[in-house]
């Protein structure tokens, strides 16, 4: 699947840097930026209902949600980022202060590909050295928005830590939330040393 994603944006690639140049500059639409990432996300119905006619399985057996986010490297004052996806998955951020805010927070039905068309959810968005930008599922993103279990994680992830610790961070025992636990953290370093 993340070939298939990496082929869908590299195909739309001087499409999708056009728009969001354009869009970040103030001399574009939203609504173009959109068209283009969902042309991405639709491209990816094929492979993936390719996969379940060589499985023989339904669509649904097969069903993803799908979250990225794409980051321009260079400017290390204001790094700018696009978060897009499909599906449940948020995106967060996490400021040098440890208070969480979303960025990309889907909320409503959960459609998933390849059964669905694509409605995506896209934002573009900046970061500073010190924000920590987290993709997760929504179970992870619900452990962020309690208090005590908020806190802990924003302690631990305000800074990278070893991947063992990480895992066991993502862990944390909680009653509010069984679910699946994923997250993808991207440390903002420029001013760190790092």
């Amino acid at each position: 699947m993340l070939r298939s994603i990496r082929t869908r944006i590299n195909e739309r690639a001087p499409d999708l840097d056009g728009a969001w140049t354009a869009l970040v500059s103030g001399n574009g639409d939203k609504r173009a930026l959109g068209e283009v990432l969902t042309a991405v996300v639709a491209a990816l119905t094929d492979p993936l209902s390719e996969l379940g006619r060589r499985r023989n399985q339904a669509p649904d057996a097969l069903a993803v949600e799908l979250t990225c986010v794409l980051s321009r490297l260079g400017d290390t004052d204001r790094r700018q980022h696009l978060a897009f996806g499909v599906g449940g998955g948020p995106v967060l951020r996490l400021s040098p202060d440890q208070s969480w805010a979303p960025i990309l927070d889907p909320t409503g039905s959960t459609p998933s590909l390849p059964h669905h068309s694509p409605d995506v959810s896209w934002d573009a968005f900046e970061t500073k050295p010190g924000d920590v930008v987290a993709l997760c599922t929504a179970s992870t993103a619900g452990l962020t928005r309690n208090p005590e279990t908020g806190g802990f994680l924003a302690e631990q992830w305000i800074d990278p830590a070893p991947l063992p610790r990480y895992l066991w961070q993502l862990n944390i025992h909680s009653q509010t939330s069984r679910d699946d636990r994923a997250a993808v953290c991207l440390w903002d370093l420029a001013d760190n040393g790092h």
